[in-house]
């Protein structure tokens, strides 16, 4: 929810309340959001989830543990071309970023809290309100992890406030399909080349401040809900607008923000030595 006019227009598409012609969109749009960054960390993943022997969900608000299954892994690896445009990221194409994927898969693993089994991509839906794709929830429903590939290290290792509203929304996606509170909810940045790793202390959902959280969050949500796009949907124009980052550039950002111009340069100034007592009367002419 960083920004609230990607949201409110990410909510339509998937409602189905307009298209991408309603908007004056190419089909392709939602096609060239992706960047090497992203793609690699989208393999690193699903590698992960590998490594953990994670069971993949593919139905909606499906949240019964059966076990490891190979072929609904293979079924859930990214396709080839993810990998080769992550691997832009390395000089040693493929096969670096593939094993540089294992490298961080391992030290990952090593850190993932005790569960008997995981969930992989398990697919949460509060209809018309929320949904989304968890990356890790244990068989017992009480852990969630989610994992961020980064090149920079969590500040005095704490986690970012907007991944805190993300585990928020996961959690809250799991109590209203099954009944159950999640407990506990971790985020696992790694690094994106294999230096370090870092676990974040959890959001504990059962205490008083997990559970201020989550009614903030759900109250949060109901008035966007509810809201006209001009009430609430103000367009965060910042360093998030980047094509490669958000698919609305054309009809927002660019909207309305007057396109560049040349950037005129002029010689250097010759230096003068001046009386600071003139320096006034020489900036006045």
């Amino acid at each position: 929810m960083r920004c609230a006019r990607r949201f409110d227009l990410d909510r339509q598409l998937s409602l189905g309340l307009t298209t991408l012609a309603d908007l004056g969109l190419p089909t392709t749009t939602l096609d060239r959001t992706s960047s090497p960054p992203a793609d690699f960390g989208t393999y690193a993943h699903w590698v992960l989830q590998c490594a953990m022997k994670a069971q993949f969900m593919s139905k909606m608000n499906d949240f019964a543990f059966t076990g490891w299954d190979p072929q609904a892994a293979n079924a859930a690896q990214p396709d080839a071309s993810v990998l080769a445009h992550g691997a832009q990221l390395f000089s040693g194409g493929p096969t670096q970023a593939h094993n540089m994927a294992i490298q961080m898969a391992v030290l990952a693993a090593a850190r993932m809290p005790k569960a008997d089994g995981w969930m992989a991509e398990a697919y949460g839906v509060i209809p018309k309100f929320l949904g989304g794709h968890i990356d890790f929830l244990s068989s017992d429903l009480l852990n969630i992890v989610d994992l961020k590939t980064t090149s920079t290290a969590p500040m005095n290792g704490k986690m970012k406030p907007a991944h805190a509203w993300q585990l928020a929304a996961y959690a809250l996606l799991v109590y209203c399909a099954t009944d159950i509170l999640p407990e506990n909810g971790y985020i696992m940045y790694v690094h994106s080349r294999g230096e370090w790793v870092c676990r974040s202390q959890p959001i504990t959902f059962h205490s008083p401040a997990g559970q201020e959280m989550l009614d903030f969050l759900h109250e949060k949500l109901e008035e966007m809900r509810r809201a006209s796009p001009r009430s609430a949907f103000t367009p965060s124009m910042g360093s998030g607008c980047d094509e490669d980052y958000c698919p609305y550039t054309s009809i927002c950002r660019d909207r309305f923000i007057p396109r560049g111009t040349a950037v005129v340069r002029t010689p250097e100034p010759e230096l003068v030595s001046l009386n600071p007592l003139e320096a006034s009367h020489a900036i006045d002419t």
